[in-house]
């Protein structure tokens, strides 16, 4: 399992993004997590012995952005079922990413939408285990990389309070 700091991450996930659609990305701060989470989530669930999740989530003109830059199309061209096609596509390819980055054994799931509701269900919420980027410019563009806590009852909504996740202890700030 390898090891990078978080601006690394950033500069990684940025090689992809800027190429394809114009952005870059940035280190969120921990206050920023629980405001990030906007209009348009997407999921991508790593498949393996870890319970890693990436999170694409973005309002809809940065929806709408990111499809004219990925497809390289005009805003009028564009339909709701091309704008999620370039984000799930632009997700998968982060995703790719960050796996080869971090020399991880998981292989990429299936991307689908999500809800807030849905990852404070089975214990994303709990930040010590997350890496959160942020879009550069204009847009409200994040991406959020956790590692799903075990379920058990000594801890507060059954969840365990292992301190810093794998995600955070691969990722030297």
């Amino acid at each position: 399992m390898g090891t990078l700091n978080m601006n690394e991450l950033a500069r990684v996930v940025s090689n992809v993004t800027q190429t394809m659609c114009g952005i870059s990305f940035s280190v969120g701060e921990s206050a920023e997590r629980g405001e990030s989470i906007c209009s348009r989530m997407l999921i991508l669930p790593l498949v393996g012995l870890r319970r890693i999740n990436i999170v694409l989530s973005c309002d809809q003109s940065a929806a709408k952005f990111l499809a004219r830059a990925l497809l390289r199309r005009k805003d009028g061209e564009l339909d709701r079922r091309e704008v999620d096609a370039a984000l799930r596509e632009l997700l998968s390819m982060v995703a790719g990413q960050v796996v080869n980055l971090l020399k991880l054994d998981e292989t990429l799931g299936t991307v689908r939408s999500v809800t807030l509701a849905e990852l404070t269900s089975v214990g994303a919420a709990g930040f010590n285990n997350s890496a959160l980027l942020r879009g550069s410019g204009n847009t409200d563009l994040r991406i959020w990389i956790y590692e799903v806590m075990e379920a058990d009852e000594s801890g507060p909504h059954g969840l365990v309070n292992r301190g810093a996740g794998l995600i955070r202890r691969m990722l030297r700030r």
